[in-house]
């Protein structure tokens, strides 16, 4: 197990290669990214580094980074949401404390890998923000998060974020083919499917395997509302838009996800109306994107675009009530056909 098995993120792992180097690593420290970005194998190699006992951290071969990576050391604690809760509350950090004072079993340190970070109370943060700053040094904390603003500012001041990457489609389609055997047969059979798969990715490879193995139900679901608020884009159809908007404004993932791919929608639409001849990313059928395409002026386009960008940002990178979210994307859409 070593950093190849963590495709691309070449910056995060140039800070990994960074801190091994001087072996010195900030006893806490934030991943943030989307689902299925590689946070959590990011954290095991971060984790089999700081234990590591060989030259080159992680070397994949010692005692330390074997068990590490077969999660079999005591000493790599991963704590997240029980299934019957919303939140990580406070006793979850009390169990972390009273346990972080314990000696290591098998390692020289201990590391805790923190999932969700982001659905920490307020309290639970403030507790780990204690342990941060007056546990042992041997002791380690990762915190993984897809919503670093919703952490505290003083626990992103203590633990700092490494980002993972996002791929443009062009690299996940390259990556996917290269090593998932059903993304190669895709692409030869349907390429079109392939694209489409990507493009309801929003860069994540993880949940481009997952769309391919058939684990995400709600892709072709997410794909079909996309559609319909394209429709009502150029229906100029503002009430039902709205509606449409609203109704899709259940989880944020799946809300960033319906978003991002009304963006691709409006890209192909845009490529076609000035007449290009490229890929599309959305649409599999030309004649209907060109059809589409009739009833927007580019300029509309550009603008729809633009604000979609916006829109995207705020439900992935801040804390804004994702329904409310929704009301202000059906707004500003509006103003803008």
């Amino acid at each position: 197990m070593t950093l190849d098995i963590l495709y691309g993120n070449e910056a995060l792992k140039s800070t990994l290669r960074g801190f091994a180097s001087r072996k010195a690593f900030p006893n806490a420290f934030m991943i943030s990214g989307p689902e299925g970005s590689g946070k959590s194998t990011a954290a095991l190699l971060f984790a089999m580094a700081i234990a590591c006992k060989g030259e080159s951290r992680p070397c994949g071969k010692c005692e330390s980074c074997r068990k590490i990576s077969e999660g079999i050391s005591p000493d790599v604690i991963t704590v997240g949401l029980n299934k019957d809760r919303k939140t990580i509350g406070i006793e979850s950090v009390r169990e972390i404390t009273d346990s972080a004072y314990i000696l290591p079993n098998d390692l020289d340190v201990k590391v805790y890998i923190i999932k969700n970070a982001e659905k920490l109370t307020a309290q639970a943060q403030n507790a780990l923000l204690k342990i941060f700053e007056e546990g042992p040094r041997s002791v380690y904390f990762i915190l993984l998060t897809s919503a670093p603003s919703q952490l505290l500012p003083t626990v992103r001041s203590r633990a700092p974020e490494i980002k993972t990457e996002v791929f443009i489609d062009k690299k996940l389609t390259e990556l996917l083919i290269s090593n998932v055997k059903k993304a190669s047969e895709l692409s030869m059979k349907d390429e079109a499917a392939l694209k489409r798969i990507v493009s309801a990715s929003g860069g994540s490879y993880g949940k481009a395997l997952a769309i391919l193995e058939g684990k995400n139900k709600k892709t072709p679901q997410l794909i079909k509302k996309a559609e319909n608020i394209v429709t009502l884009l150029s229906e100029k159809d503002g009430a039902h838009l709205m509606l449409a908007l609203i109704d899709e404004s259940g989880e944020r993932e799946n809300y960033a996800s319906v978003l991002s791919l009304v963006q691709n929608a409006l890209r192909d639409l845009s490529m076609v109306k000035k007449g290009g001849d490229g890929d599309m990313i959305f649409y599999s059928d030309r004649a209907l994107a060109v059809e589409l395409s009739e009833r927007f002026s580019i300029s509309t386009l550009v603008r729809l675009t633009t604000a979609l960008d916006t829109l995207c940002y705020e439900v992935t990178q801040t804390n804004i009530n994702v329904r409310t979210a929704a009301v202000v994307a059906s707004g500003r859409l509006t103003d803008v056909m």
